[in-house]
């Protein structure tokens, strides 16, 4: 993905701004922190941001965030491994509902997904957390039929919209 490009002053005042409206939303119990990056590290970065001409903090920023975001990544497909393991028990247990799979264990369950996302993100904040519902099978399989207008879903499924068409 291509990320534009801009002048280093109006991106560092776009900077300013968003970090003043994070600051305008943060409690007053949160404080920003220092990290301290070796110094070959920072010419690097620093090179690459005038390259791009991007500011140092976004091209920091956007690493971190996707590090996090691969880590979470890894943590559901761990989960999804642990709901494989577990599906003959859950389908005893929790047939047709949406359980919550955090470190291999079911830590909730509900009937309405809505419902137990709210409770999952109440209790464990933006951590990882595999919401799947149960059924019959441990991976759902959709079937898609091509057309010379493009693909169908092959069956009529009331989680979805699409209905099968010839």
């Amino acid at each position: 993905m291509n990320t534009p490009r801009m002048c280093p002053s109006a991106a560092v005042q776009n900077l300013v701004k968003l970090e003043r409206q994070r600051v305008a939303e943060w409690d007053k119990e949160q404080t920003m922190s220092t990290i301290t990056l070796q110094p070959d590290l920072v010419e690097d970065l620093e090179r690459l941001a005038a390259q791009q001409h991007i500011v140092l903090e976004e091209i920091i920023a956007t690493a971190l965030r996707r590090y996090m975001r691969q880590v979470q990544d890894q943590k559901i497909q761990k989960e999804a491994e642990a709901f494989r393991a577990m599906h003959a028990g859950l389908v005893k247990q929790y047939l047709g509902q949406v359980v919550a799979v955090h470190e291999g264990q079911v830590v909730d369950h509900d009937e309405d997904f809505v419902v137990l996302h709210r409770r999952i993100r109440q209790r464990f904040g933006r951590t990882a957390v595999l919401l799947r519902r149960v059924g019959p099978e441990p991976e759902r399989v959709l079937t898609f039929l091509r057309s010379s207008w493009g693909a169908t879903c092959s069956t009529d499924c009331a989680s979805c919209s699409t209905a099968r068409l010839p």
